[in-house]
């Protein structure tokens, strides 16, 4: 029997409706999300791959410091990151090459802003 006030069965409350509302809010954010800060991970991830490989190869070869930053400057557009040359900072120190990397993500959510910083360092030294 409903009850003609509100069109719920006698005894019921709402609470069940009123918690699913609340979890298909709380998914639509979750994967908003998702789609927000999935790519810039991913790409710093895999720039992060590829650049350890150029600091190998630049370790094993006396490459010039102006190659190296262009080819991390390429790398880093192939991966959809914004890198400037000031982002780059290489060190030599007997025979080893250490390279780190600092760039920012502007990110533009809805109701703010926010950048994510990211760090890399690798070094072509390699302990056994």
């Amino acid at each position: 029997m409903k009850s003609p006030k509100h069109g719920f069965k006698f005894g019921e409350e709402g609470k069940g409706s009123l918690g699913c509302i609340f979890a298909i809010i709380l998914m639509a954010i979750a994967i908003f999300l998702a789609f927000k800060l999935g790519p810039p991970y991913m790409n710093h991830y895999e720039f992060k791959g590829e650049m350890k490989q150029v600091v190998s190869r630049a370790g094993a070869r006396a490459i010039p410091e102006e190659t190296i930053k262009k080819d991390l400057i390429s790398l880093a557009q192939k991966s959809n990151i914004a890198l400037k040359n000031e982002d780059i900072e290489i060190r030599r120190l007997s025979g080893q090459i250490i390279i780190r990397v600092e760039y920012i993500i502007p990110l533009n959510f809805i109701i703010m802003k926010h950048d994510l910083r990211f760090q890399v360092e690798e070094s072509s030294f390699t302990t056994i």
